[in-house]
């Protein structure tokens, strides 16, 4: 079989796939796990496991959305990250550098609080998540300074963004300034 002949039946094949839901997108799913599999040799294990590891993920960004003035802001990441990305506590520690041992207490303290999953609402200000791995800094100081000085908020706007007193974020930024 040429490869123009493989092209069509992979054309073909596109249209063809039956799927329960009959979805567009899990076809072209597919069609790119195969790819992934003849390209670079894969099997399936394979490719599901780099899925499942997320490996292919470079950076998670965290929107400013879902922080609430019930929860602190380390309570408010871990129940995003366990709940709404579905992440085990061993790599929320590594991604925060943290103890395991430490966000399954915050996250347990978090659903005492807030029982029902975050509602992320769209936002412009996405938080990577890489900055919490700095441990000179509190996680807030790092959230406010992170949105004082890349986003050029004022403080006011922060503090509607984190549900927080104006005066709170200044105090939190002036000691995130001391400390840096």
């Amino acid at each position: 079989m040429g490869k123009k002949e493989e092209k069509v039946r992979k054309e073909r094949d596109l249209y063809s796939l039956q799927t329960p839901l009959s979805d567009h997108s899990f076809q072209i799913l597919k069609l790119l796990i195969e790819n992934l599999k003849e390209k670079y040799n894969l099997g399936y294990e394979q490719i599901l496991s780099l899925i499942k590891e997320k490996e292919f993920v470079s950076e998670i960004l965290i929107p400013v959305s879902i922080f609430i003035k019930e929860l602190s802001g380390l309570e408010t990441i871990c129940k995003y990250l366990k709940e709404n990305l579905k992440l085990k506590y061993s790599k929320i520690a590594s991604l925060l550098n943290r103890d395991h041992r430490t966000i399954w207490i915050t996250y347990n303290n978090s659903i005492k609080k807030k029982k029902e999953l975050f509602i992320v609402k769209e936002t412009p200000y996405l938080i990577p998540i890489s900055l919490f791995v700095n441990r000179k800094f509190s996680v807030m100081e790092i959230l406010v300074s992170y949105l004082k000085e890349n986003y050029s908020l004022s403080f006011a706007q922060i503090a509607e963004l984190l549900q927080r007193d104006q005066r709170n974020i200044w105090t939190i930024y002036s000691r995130y300034k001391k400390k840096k």
